[in-house]
């Protein structure tokens, strides 16, 4: 029980960083997608460019709009 609340913390705290990483990489090389990914009022919207920030930090090669 407790090695699986330990994990879960975990792993919502190394998403927390690394999403915190990803919109430090964002403000430099996609400005405008962290800005709809934080303050747009359609949570939709939020998802989509947030993904797309996670995406393109990652590394991953098929960042295109596909929405």
């Amino acid at each position: 029980m407790i090695y699986q609340f330990w994990y879960v913390i975990s792993y919502a705290f190394a998403e927390w960083l690394e999403w915190q990483d990803a919109k430090s990489w964002a403000k430099e090389y996609h400005p405008g997608w962290l800005y709809l990914a934080r303050k747009s009022k359609h949570k939709e919207v939020r998802q989509i460019y947030r993904d797309k920030i996670l995406n393109a930090y990652r590394g991953y090669d098929d960042v295109r709009f596909t929405e």
